[in-house]
């Protein structure tokens, strides 16, 4: 797989740990989940590294030697970061806020603004490391909550280059994540990338909400439009490396460690469990747990041996600390009031082991690796599950753990890279009968409008020419469009038509002098730059039917803090913007079945555009608005039509098929047949065309 070979992978920490020694510096593999898993898929992807290389080094001679060491016999190059700067970036927001925040213990959560700007400085400086060794068009792979902010950062830098970013703890809901002073720039920052991993489907749809509620960002089956680029959002479960687990099966140094565990435990079951020392990671509860286990299970003392390997972290941090001290204590208590001689109830290593003899626990472990699921918190659960896994028959242990080799296979280390990369292609829309307007497509229609002598250019304003505002009414049009607008309507070739939704009066006071036709409530009115009157359509002028709807809007209004009644001549439209995103979506799904329930054979319809449900008479749409300018003689050459939500889809079926028809924003089904990302990218196109 070549291409797959020019993967530049950044990570807080390289894969390798530098140490200084008396004779100099030495270079030792440097443990951790990440490196582990690529590692396991090295036969598909080899991968340059950048990080910090987990020392500190102020001679440039020094630094100098250890880069060219690095690049040499590990494909890595070290970012140096100095001390104080590393620490308060490190321990301070990273571990300090981030870590505790993201495991729901905000309590151990601190908010410091020295510390955030480290953490702003050292993405800074792997941003500025990442240009200076790769490529333009480079595919990065960034990970963890260390980086949050250096995939925006590189889109900056390098928006060529096709960015991923995966994490390697769980994403909170948004009601935890909001907490955080600097919660909007964390999530710009993640959004510069082309496709964000997380381990489950829970992570993933946990940010999804974050990005509506503190963004309005709204997804599509885990799609996101970031200004012109389209963002993934997936989960990707890491995997194990199987091939390499099951090699160690059969070595012989593992075989002998196994087989010296249970010399040391003759005649006992034993149950493992291995972590990091963390207070996200449930300790103290399962040693209170299996605490419980033992009072209520006489029968199986010294016939169970619980060893509990704790893997040393932060021990310069105060929490941690105390954690070791209630453990310490909690393994202390158990052994003084159960053990016997010759059983010690819980052996507890604290301290990292090498691969072979953490194989060999796992070997000689009677624990279930086709887990039965409990709550850590519920003392009482996983005693009952504890005494359920001991007493399992051993054919139901070997049917599970089974299954579990079984789908570990299927998706083990290799296929999460894989699965990942593939993802990080460039994006396809694929099934929307439309396609980007770039390139080709682009060249065309500039082409086309060259060569034509009579233009007609009908444009919606809402979404299309101006982002959505919270309010209606703080969406006014700013100079630069307005400038825009006269310079398109001022050319004799031109014929400008605004087809809005928008009231009359609105439209006029933003728009009525920039010599454009104005066509207003989705086609209710009309009025030409050549006659400032205003003219109603078919239909426009019965409103008889208000009262009798408008109850029910203003019940709805009650019920969702945020939402508004716009009434215009011939329409009343419930907006909802400024809603709670879930609340708003689920009145506005009940509100529009409501009246539809209602308005059966009235001949009044129920549009659901942008953020806002709108009833109006069947008879008032933007296709039918449309009509007389598609049927003026002589006809025009070049047909521009633009829109961005429902409601423009009755104007994009009734364009001729020679015409220029573009969606504007969300990526959805259209009759469009071309797509640009929002209202900077038509102003673009727009300006093309002045």
């Amino acid at each position: 797989m070549p291409a797959e070979r020019s993967l530049l992978v950044v990570s807080n920490r390289l894969p390798v740990q530098v140490r200084r020694t008396s004779q100099g510096f030495e270079y030792l593999p440097a443990p951790g989940g990440l490196v582990t898993a690529l590692e396991g898929a090295r036969q598909r992807v080899e991968p340059r590294w950048l990080g910090w290389p987990g020392i500190y080094v102020e001679r440039e001679d020094e630094r100098a030697s250890i880069a060219s060491h690095l690049a040499k016999d590990y494909d890595a190059t070290p970012l140096f970061v100095p001390e104080a700067l590393f620490d308060a970036y490190y321990e301070g927001f990273s571990n300090g806020t981030l870590w505790p925040l993201f495991h729901y213990f905000p309590q151990h959560a601190h908010y410091e603004e020295d510390e955030w700007n480290a953490y702003r400085e050292v993405n800074r400086r792997f941003c500025d490391r990442i240009v200076e060794i790769a490529p333009p068009d480079a595919r990065v792979w960034v990970h963890d909550y260390h980086l949050l902010l250096l995939p925006e950062l590189l889109r900056e830098a390098l928006p060529k280059a096709r960015i991923g970013f995966f994490l390697h703890i769980p994403f909170p809901s948004s009601e935890i994540f909001r907490m955080l002073p600097w919660r909007e720039q964390l999530l710009r920052g993640l959004l510069g990338a082309d496709v964000i991993g997380f381990h489950s489907h829970a992570y993933a749809r946990h940010f999804q909400s974050s990005l509506l509620r503190l963004l309005g960002l709204e997804h599509e089956f885990g799609r996101v439009w970031v200004g012109d680029r389209l963002v993934r959002i997936d989960s990707f479960p890491l995997g194990v490396d199987v091939a390499r687990l099951g090699a160690a099966r059969e070595d012989p140094e593992v075989e002998a460690e196994r087989l010296s565990l249970l010399a040391e435990n003759p005649g006992k079951r034993i149950v493992l469990t291995v972590d990091r020392l963390d207070f996200t990671k449930g300790i103290p509860e399962r040693l209170r747990a299996f605490e419980r286990f033992l009072e209520r299970n006489p029968h199986w003392h010294e016939k169970v041996t619980l060893i509990a390997l704790t893997v040393p972290s932060r021990t310069g941090v105060p929490e941690y600390q105390a954690l070791k001290r209630e453990v310490d204590e909690l393994v202390g208590r158990v052994n003084g009031r159960f053990g016997e001689s010759g059983w010690t109830p819980i052996l507890y290593l604290y301290r990292n082991l090498p691969f072979e003899r953490l194989v060999a626990l796992y070997r000689a472990a009677d624990e279930l690796g086709e887990a039965l699921i409990v709550n850590p918190h519920d003392e009482e659960q996983v005693c009952r599950a504890l005494e359920r896994a001991l007493e399992m028959p051993e054919d139901e242990q070997r049917r599970r753990n089974r299954g579990l080799l079984e789908r570990q296979r299927r998706y083990d280390v290799g296929r999460w890279v894989e699965d990942f990369l593939t993802q990080l292609e460039p994006a396809r829309l694929e099934g929307r009968g439309h396609e980007p307007l770039e390139g080709a497509a682009l060249e065309a229609l500039l082409d086309a409008h060259r060569a034509s002598e009579r233009r007609l250019l009908l444009l919606d304003y809402d979404g299309t020419m101006v982002p959505f505002a919270p309010r209606p009414e703080e969406a006014a049009p700013d100079p630069p469009l307005l400038d825009l607008l006269r310079s398109l309507s001022a050319n004799p070739r031109n014929t400008v038509v605004i087809i809005s939704g928008r009231d009359r009066a609105t439209l006029e006071a933003w728009l009525g002098d920039v010599g454009a036709d104005l066509v207003a409530e989705h086609g209710a009115v009309v009025r030409l730059r050549s006659d400032p009157t205003w003219r109603q359509s078919v239909g426009a002028a019965e409103a008889s039917w208000k009262p009798k709807l408008r109850p029910l809007l203003e019940l709805f209004v009650d019920r969702t803090p945020g939402a508004m009644i716009e009434e215009k001549a011939a329409s009343l439209a419930w907006h909802y913007r400024q809603a709670p995103p879930d609340l708003g979506e689920l009145r506005a799904r009940q509100l529009a079945e409501g009246l539809e329930g209602m308005l059966s054979n009235s001949g009044l319809v129920v549009l659901q555009g942008s953020k806002v449900i709108e009833v109006k008479d069947g008879a008032i749409g933007k296709g039918r608005a449309a009509e007389p300018w598609l049927g003026r003689e002589p006809r025009y050459d070049f047909v521009l039509a633009t829109g961005d939500d429902p409601t423009d889809e009755e104007m994009f079926e009734v364009m001729p098929a020679e015409a220029w028809t573009i969606l504007i924003g969300a990526d959805r089904p259209s009759h469009a047949r071309h797509r640009l990302a929002g209202p900077d990218a038509i102003r673009a196109l727009l300006r093309s065309l002045a």
